[in-house]
């Protein structure tokens, strides 16, 4: 198994494309689905404290313009301003699916809306990661994204739009791929990824892209089925994409890393480890990777 978390931390961080689902579980399901709608309950009876107690210590609420809110006592207190206030509202929340991504780790999507006397009726999308903690769900990341059918707030909309679709690559020891999507009213691409070993084992993982328009950069979020995580930051450099990754992998050990990523005429997906890190430690980069595009590209049709 070491040998395969080090496959893990490395070509899943090497394809950037850490996007997969493990099998879910009802059972794991039920029971984030179950502290959602609790803290819907507690927020629509106006109790700060039974609500702040479903955010994790270090959490993170992204706000639809791209506000950071960081930590449960700074969320209390934007939630202790809003529900403190005469105004009558009500929050709902709809369309939600549940990814399991570990036995800890729980990726939602829904829409949440918001019916206030003053405002009247908001709407947004949002994805929340809920992380398992001494047998209790936490929310530990939400982002909104306002609902709109303005166009995408992301840069460069054909570079990532060649990164939608999906590829595959296949040798002796490593089966692997790629499926991309627009997610969001195309305001973020959603990647699942699929690998196998040559004995058989697999590893799935699951990334979303998006733009910060506070920070004016693309990141990207990733999950593993083994429990690992990271958070990358994107730049264009020429017709390549160079990432920084800070990620955590299932044995608690912390890396970094700097890896390129382009596509080339025919679609395909290019990727390269340039240096990292794995517990302090350097190690090498890799060779070039690439992965043969399996559906049609879109540049080259449009």
């Amino acid at each position: 198994m070491r040998r395969w978390s080090h496959i893990t931390a490395t070509l899943l961080v090497v394809l950037l494309s850490r996007t997969g689902l493990a099998n879910p579980t009802g059972n794991t399901k039920a029971e984030v689905a179950k502290r959602v709608a609790s803290y819907v309950e507690a927020f629509n009876r106006r109790d700060v404290a039974a609500a702040a107690e479903h955010w994790s210590d270090r959490s993170e609420y992204v706000l639809a313009g791209g506000v950071p809110i960081v930590g449960r006592e700074a969320i209390a207190e934007a939630l202790k301003k809003l529900l403190t206030t005469d105004e009558q509202f009500q929050l709902t929340v709809s369309n939600q699916k549940y990814r399991v991504v570990s036995d800890d780790v729980v990726i939602e999507e829904g829409t949440a809306t918001l019916i206030s006397e003053k405002h009247g009726t908001e709407t947004a999308n949002y994805l929340a990661v809920h992380a398992k903690q001494k047998g209790i769900w936490y929310r530990d990341t939400v982002r909104e994204m306002t609902v709109s059918t303005q166009p995408s707030s992301l840069p460069d909309p054909e570079a990532m739009k060649s990164l939608v679709g999906s590829w595959k690559y296949d040798s002796d020891s490593l089966t692997m791929t790629v499926t991309a999507d627009w997610k969001h009213e195309r305001n973020f691409v959603a990647r699942s990824f699929w690998l196998q070993d040559g004995h058989g084992q697999t590893v799935t993982a699951t990334e979303f892209i998006g733009w910060d328009p506070a920070a004016q950069t693309v990141r990207s979020w990733s999950f593993d089925s083994q429990g690992g995580f990271e958070h990358a930051v994107w730049h264009r450099d020429g017709d390549r994409w160079l990432i920084k990754a800070d990620a955590v992998l299932p044995a608690g050990v912390t890396a970094t890393e700097q890896r390129s990523l382009s596509i080339d005429s025919d679609g395909n997906l290019r990727s390269q480890c340039l240096e990292q890190q794995v517990g302090g430690r350097l190690m090498p980069g890799s060779d070039p990777i690439t992965l043969v595009r399996q559906t049609s590209n879109p540049i080259a049709n449009e």
